[in-house]
């Protein structure tokens, strides 16, 4: 487990701006409907990592594994947009798992 404080108002009212907030890593089994905390592989210092709520719409073919068909990365305050996410991309990686605030 790790703390990390946030900035960004796109998980108000939950997650504050300015709040410490206690990470767990190593997600674990479905994703589906979790706050996560992602990082942007390539992205700049300020603009690498955000938390949303994690939303996938998968498929399987008879005899194949489950693939994503969808990923979404959805923010909580209605002010600010979805991420559409290709899941044939390599962009993106699930860190951690979000846990709760700390007072």
């Amino acid at each position: 487990m790790f703390v990390a404080r946030i900035q960004g108002r796109s998980m108000e009212p939950l997650i504050p701006d300015g709040a410490l907030c206690v990470f767990r890593r190593g997600v674990t089994g479905s994703r589906q409907g979790r706050l996560v905390l992602v990082e942007a592989l390539g992205g700049g210092a300020n603009d690498r990592y955000t938390v949303k709520r994690y939303r996938s719409e998968k498929t399987q073919k008879p005899g194949e594994e489950w693939s994503h068909e969808r990923i979404r990365l959805e923010p909580l305050n209605p002010d600010f947009e979805a991420w559409e996410l290709n899941p044939e991309e390599d962009r993106y990686r699930i860190l951690a798992e979000f846990v709760q605030l700390l007072d």
